[in-house]
């Protein structure tokens, strides 16, 4: 081999790490946020989670229509995302999010019963379990394409 060949080689490699060692980690992660948002307001639009399992119609939604999750569409326009060089967030401010997104339990704290309506009927409980109906999630779907978000991003760093 060559001499010139090898230094032709090692320049390439040296720029391509140049390269990475100023990658825009900011960008990408805005990339990849901006993806993960856009599907989970799919996950609305759908009413359905990751992976395409339909969401459990809620009560409200049965008795008066409409989309379970949207009659205010609060929580779907309360997601965001934060990105730095460091991470990507996807969250809200919506303190019902979890307990939709997860299907937690809740319980009455201060008051001696949560209180709601369903249609024109008020209900009263101590607790309550709500359907999981997952809108911030992945499949693996969504996976091979943030794999591939990053993989295009880094291609076009060392190209």
């Amino acid at each position: 081999m060559s001499r010139k060949h090898l230094t032709g080689d090692w320049d390439r490699v040296k720029g391509n790490f140049k390269a990475l060692v100023n990658f825009d980690f900011e960008g990408l992660h805005k990339e990849m946020a901006s993806y993960v948002l856009e599907r989970s307001e799919e996950h609305f639009e759908k009413e359905e989670g990751p992976g395409g399992e339909k969401w459990e119609p809620s009560l409200r939604a049965k008795e008066e229509g409409g989309k379970t999750l949207q009659d205010s569409r609060r929580l779907k326009r309360s997601l965001t995302f934060k990105a730095t060089r460091f991470q990507a967030q996807i969250g809200t401010n919506d303190i019902r999010a979890r307990v939709h997104n997860d299907g937690l339990k809740i319980k009455a704290k201060s008051a001696k019963a949560l209180v709601f309506k369903i249609g024109d009927v008020v209900v009263k409980r101590k607790t309550i379990q709500a359907k999981k109906r997952t809108f911030v999630g992945l499949d693996k779907g969504d996976v091979k394409n943030l794999r591939q978000i990053v993989n295009d991003n880094i291609g076009v760093a060392i190209e």
